[in-house]
């Protein structure tokens, strides 16, 4: 049976009294490395049109940088636009702006064998652009991002072993049977609704933080092998749900207890990733080691709701083995769906 390992993913809040397990880790600034939007394409890049707050150095050699610019998406979709890592002249990274609608996704591609790569998230604001880049080695069709060489893109995710066989039938996820349950935020008044044929409660506690308190709930299906961890959280007014989850992806990839960690795609190559002020949500792949099982390749799903209202984010974190992501994909929607917000 897949294991599932409980982590810590209060966005920052890592370490928090009553959470146990290998925590998500800060990122720490170190070797930041410039990066600009310039105009022209990466084979003539030209003058810089607006520069990039540096790309910094987290655990795990990931590379980071959440900008907001003075130009329209559809200024910078319009052609003739180019995003690139380093200095201009010999850019370690360059990615040219293409596409159209309030989130473009930009795959940053390695230049001057410098093994870098990675991706950019535009995401609308009105008349800016928020520009959300993630850079590493291995990353973004390197050519030594895994063992078998892969073809030049936005991140793939970690190729996939074969699943192992099921020592008993799984429950169909999609066709729950059990009577509806109803979990409801002491702190924050959102309400949870979930099946308790399919779910049970592994835990369900209410954490002193220093800004407030922190609600966190637990579900698991029946074999323990899918895990559902909601977590309400106090927060600055001003926050945003986009803001979370870009942070919870930085975590993430930078966490030294995980390998192997991309942004999963669809089928048809799109990054899972999204979202805007008031919910967002991204979809990350990575692999890491037990000492029982050997190599566990598993997803993330995060969405974040931002309650205005209530002065918090709520987070759900939907956690699968790889391969079962699309099975289960019904139950997280229907989570999703059950998630009451207070007015």
């Amino acid at each position: 049976m897949r294991v599932v390992a409980i982590v810590v993913l209060a966005f920052g809040l890592a370490g928090a009294a009553g959470l146990a397990g290998p925590a998500i880790r800060h990122a720490k600034t170190q070797d930041e490395l410039p990066a600009a939007v310039v105009r022209g394409d990466c084979n003539a890049p030209g003058d810089v049109v607006t520069e990039l707050r540096p790309l910094a150095v987290a655990e795990g050699g990931v590379r980071t940088s959440f900008s907001t610019i003075d130009l329209a998406i559809d200024e910078l979709t319009s052609g003739g636009y180019a995003i690139v890592v380093g200095d201009p002249g010999s850019a370690s990274a360059c990615g040219e702006i293409a596409g159209q609608g309030t989130d473009v996704y930009v795959a940053v591609q390695e230049r001057s064998g410098s093994n870098l790569g990675g991706i950019a998230w535009l995401h609308a604001r009105n008349d800016r652009t928020q520009v959300s880049l993630f850079v590493g080695e291995g990353l973004g069709g390197s050519a030594t991002a895994a063992p078998t060489e892969e073809p030049d893109g936005p991140p793939e995710p970690p190729s996939e072993e074969t699943p192992e066989p099921p020592t008993d039938e799984t429950p169909e996820p999609t066709e729950p049977a059990g009577e509806a349950e109803t979990y409801i935020s002491p702190t924050f008044g959102y309400t949870i609704a979930y099946d308790s044929e399919l779910w049970r409660v592994t835990e369900n506690t209410t954490m002193p933080l220093d800004n407030g308190p922190s609600d966190y709930f637990v579900i698991r299906n029946q074999e323990g092998s899918i895990q559902t961890e909601f977590i309400g959280l106090p927060t600055d007014p001003s926050d945003t749900a986009d803001q979370y989850t870009n942070r919870f992806l930085q975590q993430v990839l930078a966490d030294p207890d995980l390998s192997e960690a991309s942004v999963r795609t669809e089928a048809d190559g799109k990054p899972i990733l999204g979202g805007d002020d008031d919910k967002a949500y991204v979809a990350i792949d990575f692999s890491m080691e037990s000492d029982t099982v050997g190599t566990i390749k598993n997803t993330y799903h995060a969405i974040c709701w931002r309650m205005s209202s209530a002065g918090g984010v709520l987070v759900m974190i939907f956690q699968t083995p790889q391969d079962e992501y699309d099975d289960w994909a019904p139950a997280r929607e229907a989570l999703e769906q059950g998630v009451t917000l207070p007015s």
